[in-house]
């Protein structure tokens, strides 16, 4: 099988150079285009026509800048051309290719979001152009798709990939016309876009309609293969195809609903790719596609055959080869099937003796096991643990080797999980391998092996590392320049330090170290959040150092049908794994459902209490909730329990990460002021009592003012109140509070914003969520009281929401709204959480008696549902606020106390 980046950077070569066929004529040479650029820039523009030309060098500037290094410096030439276009149709066509350009140069730089607003922007464009070109256009749609299947979004990604080739099979001959000709390359976008839907399809199909679809597009494939214009150098999508398809076939279904149909249509494929690249000098990988045949027939039961043709791969193949560890696990899958467990063990054995990465041989026990840097042998492990549990799943001495296993494959994903991306597949391995882990516990395989607190503590750095990861990519450009220093002046350090142990240069070797902990501290001070996120190092007892006798951490993690609860003490720990089905989740569906339609289910508020809500000690006050998935949407303070909601017995907060519980930024605002922003939203009506659509909120204003009252505060709440102002003042306040409208993006929770105006149509009036990652907040606390600010889409078990932007932005705490939330209960529940606060209550113990306290004085009204109360939930360092009023009484009483004591103390000496 070739690799997936092979074809993708053939793709992005020939997508480069096609969309700029049409004027590559033009084209001078790179001395010639640096002095008409020099002599352009130097003198005033004259028309449209002169920045134009401008535009056209800089364009050029970028391709011969972008042919000898692909650099995130090259973006200035794409930002200088985009600043040049005219306002034109002929600008606005330049500007959508440096937009196409830009976002294939933020893709291959790993800026996967920015290259996806970046070609949409391309797109829209493109569509203002009278007749654009539909090569730019269809080239759009494919990256498009791509992208939306990288993030997960696979009907986006389908939905993008129709538009692609609608747009191919309108203008057919002209793209065709136009395919690339420079070096002889002629591969057509169409047939591109049929090898990415199959690739797309075989990687993320789901249903039968992904079966359907396919299967058509092979077909469609299989006729511009017998037409007489498919070149042979687009051989090589349609034997990759094969290969595709072939393996999709044998392995997209469950072992039990896999047909022998199925196995044979599959291995016809296969066979027809083999031929194919064996006799037709068709390229492809010819081991792959018989590695894809012994799989189908070893699923087929034709055991004999799959071993004979595991035998021929084995032929030849040198000891050190990458590929044995994945062939001695088919063989051993083989012999298992045979019914030959010594067998079996034998070759799943050598698999993990060639994973193995110690000087030493690894024993039986496995206790020496040295894990590998790949990522795909941490998928292999997990294979052979669920492999060996589905043969041998009662007998007890394979059980053994099986809970050993499953830790390998738990000490191979923290070795190898951060050389990859993130994904959904990814972190559904990893819970897979925390069940198998969590489930030998409980058997008491593993009783010995592997303590309790560190599979969760390796569970909580890999996820927050794996979240550090997402926040660097996905930074704005005005915070990379420092990023990417911090990070290379890491690796110069390192680098220095490692050759300077070498050579035992002592001296040496203290000055470098001298200029880390230099480097260190100051990446400390301006730059918090990465000392949280990149140098993350987590440790359950020291997290219950800091708990009180009143705390209690529930955290719970999603698993294959069931769940898991710790529960976190400042004295004990413990974890419950208990069912979770497709009822329970039902259930949570329809309680959180119900809840939002104002229509309280009492009977399911109980029930989900009872399962997901312990039994704890009457001294526990406080419940510090970690959601997983679905769970992060629910507040679980109108659970019930005893007969109450919980938030009667319980104050609650909630955290993303056992990590940032206690998360303190290290750089605090000099300033004491409440900061508050509320956007008047000209020319819109007062009628909307929802937070949820840029109009005018008579509530938000009202609560600003009062607000205003109780704490020194500014309040910017005029009609100019724009980003730019929020990003240029947010910096200086104690407190930042929103009181605005927020538009949640369903699909992209990225592209999620904060509304300072109703001009919907400009983006730059509006904060993105993207865009808080990009800056660095003083604050102690963030409200966010527009609507759906914690809520967003559940990604790999995290909620991408703006309290997690908030947070990794140096916001130790947010309180954020779970749903669309009543503008008038928003302003009397904000008054009175503030007042609590003012008296110096904890923020969960503020907000807990600020719902209390509306609930009391609405009773006997519609008000009284958990809908106009409950949404508001607190997230982070729970610590009160400091009244600096409260601090100097007590600085003052301190003194005094002093100075009486030194009063005694002179007398008693006198005496």
């Amino acid at each position: 099988m070739i690799c997936k980046t092979k074809i993708l950077f053939c793709f992005y070569y020939i997508w480069f150079f096609f969309s700029f066929q049409s004027i590559s004529a033009q084209k001078t040479t790179i001395n010639s285009n640096a002095e008409q650029l020099k002599e352009l820039k130097n003198k005033k523009l004259q028309d449209s026509k002169d920045s134009l030309q401008l535009a056209q060098l800089y364009l050029y500037q970028f391709i011969d800048l972008h042919k000898e290094k692909k650099t995130i410096n090259n973006l200035s030439s794409i930002d200088y051309g985009i600043l040049a276009c005219p306002k034109s149709q002929k600008g606005d066509s330049i500007k959508a290719v440096f937009y196409n350009k830009k976002a294939y140069l933020e893709s291959e730089l790993g800026f996967s979001m920015k290259s996806y607003k970046s070609i949409l922007t391309s797109l829209k464009l493109l569509e203002k152009i009278e007749n654009p070109n539909s090569g730019y256009v269809m080239g759009a749609y494919l990256l498009l798709s791509n992208k939306n299947a990288y993030f997960g979004n696979f009907e986006q990604a389908k939905h993008y990939m129709r538009l692609a080739e609608k747009t191919y099979a309108k203008n057919k001959t002209f793209i065709d016309q136009n395919t690339w000709q420079l070096n002889g390359n002629n591969h057509r976008l169409g047939v591109i876009a049929k090898y990415r839907n199959i690739y797309m399809l075989w990687k993320l199909s789901k249903n039968s309609n992904d079966s359907l679809s396919i299967i058509n597009t092979m077909n469609s494939l299989e006729k511009m293969h017998n037409q007489s214009n498919f070149h042979k150098e687009e051989r090589i999508y349609y034997s990759t195809a094969l290969n595709h398809i072939g393996d999709w076939y044998i392995t997209h279904k469950h072992d039990s609903l896999t047909t022998f149909k199925d196995i044979s249509t599959g291995l016809n494929f296969l066979f027809k790719a083999q031929n194919l690249t064996e006799k037709e000098k068709y390229p492809g990988t010819i081991w792959s596609i018989k590695y894809n045949i012994a799989k189908g027939f070893t699923k087929g039961n034709l055991l004999n055959k799959a071993d004979s043709t595991m035998a021929v791969l084995f032929k030849g193949i040198s000891k050190n080869d990458g590929r044995l560890p994945f062939f001695y696990a088919q063989k051993g899958l083989i012999k298992a099937r045979k019914n030959q467990k010594d067998s079996a063990l034998f070759y799943f054995n050598n698999s993990i003796k060639k994973i193995h990465r110690g000087k030493n041989i690894l024993t039986k026990d496995y206790k020496n096991f040295k894990p590998s840097k790949s990522y795909n042998h941490t998928r292999l492990l997990l294979r052979i643990s669920e492999e060996l549990t589905n043969y041998y799943s009662k007998d007890s001495i394979v059980q053994k080797k099986i809970a050993s296993i499953y830790y390998l494959a738990l000490q191979q994903f923290e070795n190898s999980y951060l050389d990859t991306n993130f994904n959904a597949k990814q972190n559904n391995q990893l819970r897979r391998i925390i069940q198998g882990v969590l489930r030998n516990r409980k058997t008491g395989y593993l009783n010995n092996f592997l303590p309790q607190k560190t599979i969760l503590n390796k569970f909580e750095i890999f996820r927050n590392k794996l979240e550090w990861k997402k926040f660097y990519e996905n930074r704005y450009t005005n915070i990379l320049p420092e990023l990417d220093s911090i990070k290379n002046r890491n690796l110069e350090l390192a680098s220095l330090i490692n050759k300077a142990k070498i050579a035992k240069n002592v001296p040496l070797k203290d000055s470098i170290q001298k200029l880390i902990y230099n480097h260190e501290d100051y990446k400390k001070k301006e730059f918090p959040q990465l000392e949280l996120l990149s140098n993350f190092n987590f440790s359950i007892d020291k997290l219950q150092e800091k708990l009180t006798n009143k705390d209690l951490i529930l955290k719970y993690i999603l698993l294959n049908n069931e769940i898991a609860i710790y529960q976190i003490s400042k004295n004990n720990f413990k974890v419950q794994i208990l069912p979770w089905r497709a009822n329970e989740k039902n259930e949570l569906n329809n309680f959180i459902k119900n809840i939002r339609n104002r229509n309280y289910d009492s009977n399911l508020g109980i029930k989900l209490g009872q399962k997901l809500i312990p039994d704890v000690n009457e001294s526990i006050t406080h419940l510090i909730i970690n959601p997983d998935g679905m769970l992060f949407k629910l507040p679980f303070e109108t659970l019930k329990t005893k007969g109450k909601f919980t938030t009667d017995r319980f104050q609650f907060s909630y955290t993303s990460n056992l990590g940032l519980i206690n998360f303190k930024s290290n750089k605090t605002s000099t300033s004491k002021d409440i900061l508050i922003y509320a956007p008047l939203y000209a020319n819109t009506s007062t009628n909307n009592s929802i937070r949820n659509k840029p109009s005018f909120l008579k509530g938000a204003s009202t609560e600003a003012k009062n607000i205003s009252k109780l704490f020194p505060s500014k309040l910017y709440n005029d009609k100019n109140l724009t980003k730019a102002k929020f990003i240029s003042t947010a910096v200086k306040g104690k407190i930042l509070h929103l009181a605005m409208h927020a538009e949640v993006n369903y699909d992209y929770p990225e592209l999620s914003r904060l509304l300072f105006s109703n001009n919907l149509k400009n983006e730059d009036e509006h904060l993105y969520l993207e865009e808080l990652y990009g800056l660095s907040l003083n604050a102690e606390l963030a409200i966010l009281s527009a609507c759906n600010t914690g809520s967003g889409i559940e990604k790999n078990g995290n909620l991408e929401s703006f309290q997690r932007a908030f947070t990794f932005a140096g916001v130790p705490a947010t309180v954020v709204s779970l749903w669309e939330v009543p503008d008038s209960s928003t302003e009397q529940i904000m008054v009175l959480f503030y007042k609590n606060l003012k008296e110096g209550q904890t923020k969960s113990e503020a907000l807990q008696n600020a719902k209390l306290r509306f609930r009391e004085a609405n009773t006997f009204n519609k008000l009284s549902a958990p809908y106009f109360w409950a949404g508001f939930v607190v997230y982070g360092d729970d610590a009160p606020i400091t009244n600096d009023k409260s601090s100097s009484f007590y600085f003052i009483i301190t003194i005094l106390i002093l100075f009486v004591v030194m009063i005694l103390y002179k007398k008693k000496n006198k005496v």
